[in-house]
């Protein structure tokens, strides 16, 4: 019964006493275990409960307190008297100080747990903020920043930046912009950096504002900077930049049209003088650009000059005078030829090979004008032979020879000597004019005519047998032969005057008369010189002679004498051989003149009253191969010059008719106008040269070589047609008007001319003897009439002058009667009177 005792078997003696953590049974029979919550340190006979606070296991034998969470963990199961506490551990993103029933979030701005069991969440540091679910931080991305206690990044304002996990941003400096996509700091645009890390204007750009732009045209600038561009006027007066935004000062330039002088003290942009390409921009005086047919001395000369011969200069930029030249051309004006080659009639300089060719086409033209004068010939003879055969079949037939009218072998004299007068002068003009501009096609043709103008070394290649043959060499060449056979055909006239000396005194004249063009021109060409910007005074002849050399004054005085032989000599020789013989001349019988023969290639062609015109003729042709080459060649002063006196010869032959035949007049006539056509045309070509097209000027070459070929077949058409006006003379024309006067007369009525007895119907027969009869009165007026010379008639009111008949035969071998008091001609075949009836 004692506190604690039981007895678990009967028959014991004594009672046992209940171990801790038992009690005994209610019956006291057997122990039991204390339940959990209480406990008993036995001998007791009741289990004590657990105070609280604590809490026992069954058969506890005391009470064990209970166990606090702690910081990091949560209650996750509170104690009871049978067990005890249970803590859990706070996880990331949550915290606890202990003895907390739940964990506290970090929710807090700024907070973060980042790992399990925290004792209390953590702040989010500056440059950094709490990842979503707490558990960690992130730093804030570029361009954001934060000071940190925050649940998020700032994005940095305009204009500044950052770097990842920046707690401040950062701002670009001026002129500088965010590069999203790179990122940092960029220059804005236009602007660079430099050396200091800054951002300014490269060099070219200057500062206009929040931007850098271009320097303008005509402005630079060197270096980087925010100052302004300089400009080029300061270094280069007038200069312009190609482009905006120049770097350097040598962008600075001169626009086309203008060089840079060079000069130290005013430099400054020059318009270019003629010659100069003007589509070039930035030139100097050492780079100017010549056009084609322009030559300068050398890099700093600011003389430029026209070629004479415009093809052999090419232009360009040379740094010597032969730089400027066609292959084969050298020296001043490109005009001396280089070893190997060889000029021809233009001053150009061509391969001996070439030449050999040029040579050959000439010689081809030399023998097709021989052949064209022999078939001519044949064809006079064949046509003459037909016409006396003809004539035999019965006298007083249509197809007889015409007697009256001058042969056909004088016709063609006289107008072969127009022709060549004219061809003469076309042909020297290439020599004359050496930068003549004419169609290429009329330059070949004249290349080919040069047998013309007589003078061989414009034919033959004489630069590829001597390089040393120059101008004084031609001018010997061409004077000395030709003075010494004159003077020694002369001299034989005179010795031989009785005896045939008329053929040499013709024939000299004959030969001064080809030949005076030719060395009217090469006499002339001795003066005239060229100075030079570099001290050089070159003959304008040959450039290749200096007229600075101690033998200049010895041509010199050799030119003036050759100019007072030749250019003013012969005319005064022709002047006065005619005027000792001028009353013969005037005279209508001076054909039968034996004192005159010597000197008849000087008059036959023209009329008694024109007995002097071939000086006239002989002028116009010295003044148009030889004055015209004292001018500037190629000049408008040269063109107008020639162009004018074509006209006044052209003019005055159209007002006097000085040819015995109408033909003839008008032949003088069409080749002074072919004349004046070259002159127009080269006038044309020389102002239009850049702006006409081949086709065109193939068309005017083509132009100007009809008229050749026309004025060709006129001459031998008028020389051969017999029964035309056009062979008769202008006095003979004019008294067609009174054809209408005489033909009343009696066509039965005779009139006895000494041995000659014509008819009336004879007479009439002419379109115009009527009125040219010398044995009849002006004051007939158509009646019938007969009678001798010498007696008088006035039936009719009319009366016969007195005359005195002779007869005579002509050069072609044609009978006819001349009546020495009037000077009338007529013909003693009736045949011919009924053909033409004409009086010369």
């Amino acid at each position: 019964s004692g506190p604690g005792e039981y007895s678990d078997a009967e028959g014991s003696a004594v009672c046992r006493t209940a171990p801790a953590g038992y009690k005994p049974r209610a019956d006291k029979k057997a122990l039991e275990i204390c339940s959990a919550g209480k406990y008993s340190v036995g001998g007791a006979s009741e289990c004590i409960s657990c105070e609280d606070g604590k809490f026992s296991a069954e058969g506890a034998v005391g009470c064990t307190a209970v166990a606090t969470c702690g910081v990091g963990k949560y209650i996750q199961s509170p104690s009871t008297s049978t067990a005890d506490t249970i803590c859990g551990v706070c996880t990331k993103g949550t915290a606890s100080l202990g003895d907390q029933v739940a964990c506290t979030l970090c929710n807090g701005e700024g907070e973060y747990s980042d790992a399990d069991g925290a004792t209390a969440c953590k702040l989010a540091p500056a440059g950094n903020k709490p990842t979503e679910n707490r558990e960690n931080i992130e730093a804030c991305p570029k361009n954001t920043f934060s000071t940190g206690v925050s649940d998020t990044c700032t994005k940095c304002p305009e204009g500044g930046h950052s770097d990842i996990g920046a707690s401040a941003c950062d701002f670009c400096g001026q002129h500088k912009l965010l590069n999203d996509t790179l990122g940092g700091c960029n220059c804005i645009d236009t602007f660079v950096l430099d050396d200091n890390n800054k951002c300014t204007c490269p060099a070219g750009m200057t500062l206009d504002g929040e931007r850098c732009v271009l320097c303008e045209k005509a402005k630079f600038k060197l270096t980087l900077g925010v100052q302004s561009c300089a400009s080029c006027e300061d270094l280069l007066k007038g200069a312009i930049t190609e482009e905006e935004g120049s770097t350097t000062n040598s962008s600075c330039h001169c626009p086309a049209g203008t060089f840079d002088n060079l000069k130290e003290e005013d430099r400054r942009c020059e318009v270019v003088d003629e010659g100069v390409s003007e589509a070039i921009e930035g030139m100097t005086l050492e780079s100017l650009s010549l056009e084609a047919g322009f030559w300068r001395t050398n890099k700093l000369s600011l003389d430029i000059r026209q070629c004479p011969v415009e093809t052999g200069c090419v232009g360009g930029n040379s740094t010597d005078e032969d730089g400027y030249c066609l292959d084969g051309h050298e020296g001043p004006y490109c005009s001396i030829c280089k070893p190997g080659y060889s000029a021809d009639a233009f001053g150009l300089c061509n391969s001996c090979e070439m030449t050999s060719a040029n040579v050959g086409s000439t010689l081809g033209f030399t023998i097709g004008v021989i052949l064209l004068i022999l078939l001519i010939r044949f064809t006079v003879k064949k046509h003459k032979k037909k016409k006396k055969t003809d004539g035999d079949d019965g006298e007083g037939g249509e197809d007889e020879v015409d007697k009256k009218k001058p042969g056909h072998l004088k016709r063609l004299k006289n107008g072969a000597k127009i022709l060549l007068a004219a061809f003469q002068i076309i042909s020297s003009l290439p020599t004359v004019i050496p930068s003549v501009a004419l169609p290429p096609n009329v330059e070949d043709a004249i290349g080919s005519a040069q047998v013309l103008n007589m003078n061989p070394f414009t034919i033959l290649p004489v630069g590829c047998w001597s390089s040393g043959f120059n101008f004084y060499h031609t001018l010997l060449a061409t004077t000395l032969p030709i003075l010494i056979v004159c003077a020694t055909l002369f001299a034989l006239g005179q010795i031989r005057r009785e005896h045939g000396g008329a053929f040499f005194t013709t024939a000299a004249i004959a030969i001064l008369y080809l030949t005076l063009p030719m060395i009217s021109t090469t006499v002339f060409k001795v003066f005239p010189c060229d100075d030079f910007d570099d001290e050089r005074s070159m003959l304008r002849a040959d450039y290749s002679i200096s007229c600075l050399d101690s033998d200049r004054s010895f041509w010199v005085f050799y030119g003036w004498l050759m100019v007072f032989i030749f250019p003013l000599g012969v005319p005064l020789l022709y002047f006065r051989l005619l005027w000792t013989k001028r009353n013969g001349l005037k005279s209508e019988e001076r054909a039968d003149d034996e004192s005159l023969l010597s000197i008849k290639f000087l008059w036959e062609p023209y009329s008694p009253l024109f007995w002097w015109f071939e000086v006239v003729d002989v002028s116009r042709r010295l003044v148009m191969t030889g004055v015209l080459s004292t001018i500037q060649p190629g000049s408008y002063t040269q063109l107008s010059a020639g162009l004018i006196f074509s006209f006044a010869h052209t003019l005055l032959v159209g007002i006097l008719k000085p040819y015995g035949e109408i033909s003839d007049n008008m032949l003088c006539i069409l080749s002074g106008c072919q004349v004046i056509l070259f002159y127009l045309t080269a006038y044309f070509l020389r102002a239009k040269a850049a702006a006409l097209e081949p086709y065109d000027s193939t068309g005017m070459g083509y132009v100007l070589i009809a008229t050749f070929i026309i004025l060709l077949v006129l001459f031998v058409s008028w020389a051969l047609h017999q029964k035309d006006d056009m062979g008769t003379s202008s006095d003979k024309i004019a008294s067609n008007v009174l054809k209408g006067k005489r033909e009343k007369k009696d066509k039965t009525n005779k009139v006895e001319v000494g041995d000659v007895e014509l008819t009336g119907l004879e007479r009439n027969s002419s379109s115009f003897f009527a009125s040219s009869n010398p044995m009849r009165d002006d004051g007939l007026d158509g009646a019938g009439m007969t009678g001798k010379a010498g007696s008088k008639d006035d039936r009719g009111g009319g009366q016969c002058r007195e005359s005195n008949w002779k007869k005579a035969v002509d050069e072609d071998g044609n009978e006819y009667s001349y009546d020495e008091t009037s000077g009338r001609t007529t013909w003693s075949d009736k045949s011919q009177a009924d053909d033409d009836g004409e009086g010369k």
